[in-house]
Formats: structure tokens, C-alpha cells, sequence
């Protein structure tokens, strides 16, 4: 079962922070096919909410996004899948 948030900002944005060189890798994100310019991720870390930022570290480039939609997995509580959009020259 999902629960489904979509993007909504009522309360004040949060950035989130990953890194490839977390271990085992805390994350999963791909581009989608049909559009190129929207990701999406699947990774665990309570209370992201739509219109939160996620900053994902890697050894290649740094890379900033924004939570358009996502939804949380019943089982672990805190996993969820989202879609994303990058944030031009985030750094």
C-alpha cells in the first residue's frame, strides 16, 4: 500500500542530503524516458513531503532536486518513491 502526497508548500521546504558514498548506496534515481528533465527515486528517510529539496552527492557532480510527488511504501513505513525535478545551478 502507497500513500500519495503531492506538491504543496504549506509548511517551510527542507533540504535533504545523499551521497553515492553512503553505504550500501541509500538511493535509486533515474531519469524518465519520456522526459528527461524529471526523475524519479526510491529511497528511505522519514518526512520527506512534497516541495522538499533533495541533494544528492556523487563522486561526478552534486546534484539538487525538488519533490514534485511521492509516496510512501506501507512496509518499511519510512521508504518511499518520488518524483523529482532539478534545480538549475544548485551549486
Amino acid at each position: 500500500m502507497l500513500i500519495t502526497f503531492f506538491l504543496s508548500c504549506q509548511k517551510p521546504c527542507k533540504t535533504y542530503h545523499y551521497s553515492s558514498d553512503q553505504f550500501p548506496t541509500g538511493f535509486v534515481i533515474h531519469a524518465l524516458e519520456e522526459n528527461m528533465n524529471t526523475y524519479t527515486m526510491t529511497a528511505q528517510g522519514a518526512a520527506v513531503q512534497p516541495g522538499d529539496f533533495i541533494e544528492i552527492t556523487q563522486p561526478e557532480q552534486n546534484a539538487k532536486y525538488q519533490v514534485d510527488h511521492i509516496e510512501y511504501y506501507s512496509e518499511p513505513s519510512d521508504m518511499w518513491i518520488a518524483i523529482l525535478h532539478p534545480i538549475p545551478h544548485a551549486y
